[in-house]
């Protein structure tokens, strides 16, 4: 249960500040990270009989979730050619093939937090179907959460922004 309860909250993508493990109910903190199943150089895999809304239908599918740590170069935020970096754990959503009567839609939504103090890193998201592919990269660099998006429907294209990290923040808006 604590494994569960603490990965829905990171999936849900709350971003906490520095510091702010400590003042979590005893369920979210982080002794669950320190747990040896992480250490084993083996991911760890669930799937999901899931449903998904797509064309106002609900749509059934089989939605994976990964889990796994490795490490992550801090100078291009990508996984790490060799065993330097900031280890991070890797949530890895994966919702693959969900028919539909035009085509097949694939989503993949990626959250990464440090593992010694599960502060936010990234989250990466992507959408790829017969008509055109989406992603979000969303990142804390320099004390800020910074995001860049890029979507194929009319007028959207690709944009970006940022917003100071001051206060208690979420990825989603």
């Amino acid at each position: 249960m604590t494994h569960l309860t603490t990965l829905a909250l990171i999936l849900l993508g709350v971003v906490l500040p520095a510091g702010a493990q400590a003042d979590l109910p005893p369920l979210l903190q982080r002794s669950w990270a320190d747990d040896p199943v992480w250490y084993d150089g083996q991911a760890e895999i669930a799937l999901y009989d899931a449903t998904r809304r797509i064309y106002g239908q609900d749509r059934p599918y089989t939605a994976q979730i990964m889990v796994n740590k490795e490490r992550m170069s801090p100078d291009t935020f990508t996984k790490s050619a060799t065993n330097d970096g900031v280890e991070v754990f890797k949530f890895h959503t994966r919702d693959e093939d969900i028919p539909t009567a035009k085509y097949d839609y694939n989503f993949s939504t990626m959250v990464y937090v440090t593992t010694d103090g599960l502060e936010p890193v990234k989250l990466d998201m992507g959408s790829q179907e017969d008509c055109g592919a989406s992603f979000k990269l969303m990142g804390v660099w320099d004390g800020a959460l910074k995001w860049l998006q890029y979507s194929y429907f009319p007028s959207e294209g690709l944009r970006q922004d940022k917003t100071e990290l001051d206060q208690p923040t979420t990825w989603l808006d």
